[in-house]
């Protein structure tokens, strides 16, 4: 499966084979092992590797980048909020300083000015680590400037009717006997 001057896959490469991601745990010569993130692993006819389509996330570098999306309320300083997103993912160590983090203003949201923020984590396997903890540091320097974090909002109008008389309210007020 491997050649001597191409090695699209090694024992713990993170891949995507399919619809099925995981670790490399194991090449055979006809198939492949694969460790998945609830520690099962998965075993893969070397086939799908050849004829398939194959991601592998650590192929040249162990980097991923993070797609960060926040909304904030409408009336908020656009200037003011990227600057802290930007902050935010800068002092975070173990978010890469090249390439450099980006944020911008993506759309005019229902409820919230949309921002997208793009970070690079030095290394995959701490990415739910980092991406808690940009999160957290967002919410927080967002909270300290005064800059809200909505939720979807929705007007619901109620209109009320009299409600139309039972047949046994009738026939109590026609002395019990009933329609006439």
């Amino acid at each position: 499966m491997c050649s001597s001057d191409l090695r699209p896959i090694r024992v713990g490469d993170q891949v995507t084979v399919g619809d099925l991601t995981g670790k490399v745990a194991r090449i055979r010569i006809r198939a492949t092992t694969l460790a998945n993130p609830d520690h099962k692993e998965v075993i893969i006819p070397n086939k799908e590797f050849i004829t398939g389509n194959v991601v592998n996330w650590t192929l040249s570098d162990r980097m991923l980048r993070l797609t960060t999306r926040v909304g904030v309320a409408y009336g908020s300083n656009p200037a003011e909020v990227q600057r802290l997103l930007l902050e935010a993912a800068r002092s975070h160590p173990n978010i890469a300083r090249e390439p450099a983090p980006q944020a911008s203003l993506e759309e005019f949201g229902d409820s919230s000015l949309n921002f997208v923020l793009f970070s690079h984590v030095v290394d995959m396997d701490l990415q739910w680590a980092v991406r808690h903890e940009l999160n957290t540091a967002i919410d927080k320097k967002l909270r300290e400037h005064g800059i809200e974090i909505p939720f979807p909002q929705q007007d619901v109008n109620l209109h009320t009717q009299e409600p139309e008389t039972a047949p046994q309210e009738a026939a109590s007020a026609n002395g019990g006997q009933g329609f006439r």
